[in-house]
């Protein structure tokens, strides 16, 4: 969705290059949409092996038109990077579900959409119940804390099992997240 935002993390053994920033946006170029391009933000950290450090530089990524309307969908890969979302924009829903080997129980309600009121973003309560038989009956959520910004919101803390999926009115990133607290990312 235009003004989400994206951070990438440099694997293993890479860092940021200095003055380089780790961060895309899903931007509108005059009804285009796409995500800012990067070519490189990593290079070989020389602290983590004895090789010599080496940079290097790529072709810009290539813009690609989303085919629905004011989404980026999913960020082209940069090298050595792991891209994170770490940002959405109001409006935006997560849509949650268990993962394999774990079942719904109800009541569920398995969307959290990012909304703003009174100048306050928030996102809205998720009610996900995730058992399996060796655990049945545990809960696997936690409530989901108000921000206090009017900037784009972070992702509400969860504890998992469970897939999310980002979106407004149609999936577009699916994202794994297995045992993390997402509070803890940056």
């Amino acid at each position: 969705m235009v003004g989400s935002k994206v951070r990438y993390k440099c694997e293993a053994g890479y860092r940021r290059i200095p003055g380089e920033s780790n961060f895309i946006v899903c931007i509108n170029d005059t009804g285009l949409i796409h995500w800012t391009t990067k070519a490189s933000v990593c290079e070989r950290d020389s602290r983590a092996t004895s090789q010599q450090s080496e940079r290097k530089h790529e072709n810009p990524v290539t813009i690609v038109p989303s085919d629905t309307a004011g989404y980026c969908g999913i960020p082209s890969p940069v090298e050595h990077t792991t891209p994170r979302v770490t940002e959405y924009a109001v409006g935006q829903e997560l849509h949650y579900k268990c993962l394999h080997g774990y079942d719904a129980r109800p009541p569920t309600s398995d969307i959290s959409t990012c909304k703003e009121e009174h100048g306050k973003t928030f996102w809205t309560r998720l009610s996900l119940l995730c058992t399996n038989d060796s655990k049945s009956g545990e809960e696997m959520t936690q409530p989901i804390p108000i921000t206090d910004t009017s900037e784009p919101s972070h992702v509400p803390s969860v504890m998992f099992p469970v897939t999310v999926a980002v979106s407004t009115v149609f999936p577009i990133i699916f994202i794994i997240l297995g045992w993390i607290i997402v509070s803890k990312l940056w």
